[in-house]
């Protein structure tokens, strides 16, 4: 399930990308503007290590069809190309079409403790009630900035300012919630 690099809300990206132009990026990647939030996201080509290992093998591979006679070689990049654009991540995106850095001020060191891996710039809930409230107005998600699985240690931070943020990054321990809203481990506070 996608969810909005500004928000953390549930988003419909056919929706969603019929409410922009799209001026820059070549017209199958994505860029949309959020129905709860009201701002951009999209695929960040030109910043993904996929896409830019992807481009940086297509000379070679031209040459070497070209000086070994093998069609082949280019039809392997294009298979390797296709799914390649598919992993490549939703991010925050200003109207022009351009990656916006993340501008979050405080980051904050936990231990994870739970079953269920998790990954790298992925969002994860602090209530499992989060997509009954409308955008900002619960307590916010967290973003995974690193994530050792040997010990454990986590760095992240909000996604957006709210009132409740201070108690949760107050607390020993609490829990944190997948897409699904269902509970996946726990955060305990740790100081590095």
């Amino acid at each position: 399930m996608k969810r909005c690099p500004w928000c953390g809300k549930k988003i419909d990206c056919r929706y969603d990308s019929r409410r922009v132009k799209q001026n820059t990026l070549p017209r199958f990647f994505l860029f949309a503007r959020c129905s709860n939030c009201d701002k951009y996201y999209g695929q960040a080509v030109f910043t993904s290590v996929n896409m830019k290992i992807m481009f940086y093998l297509f000379v070679p591979s031209l040459i070497a069809a070209y000086i070994l006679q093998e069609e082949r070689i280019l039809i392997i990049y294009l298979l390797l190309l296709i799914p390649s654009v598919f992993l490549i991540p939703i991010r925050k995106m200003n109207g022009n079409e351009e990656l916006v850095p993340e501008d979050c001020e405080k980051k904050y060191f936990s231990l994870y403790m739970g079953k269920y891996p998790i990954r790298k710039n992925q969002v994860y809930f602090l209530t499992d009630r989060f997509d009954n409230y409308s955008a900002f107005s619960a307590v916010s998600p967290v973003c995974i900035e690193t994530f050792d699985k040997k010990s454990g240690k986590v760095i992240w931070h909000f996604l957006y300012e709210h009132n409740d943020n201070t108690k949760y990054a107050d607390k020993d321990e609490f829990k944190i919630y997948g897409s699904d809203m269902k509970p996946i481990g726990i955060f305990k506070k740790q100081s590095f």
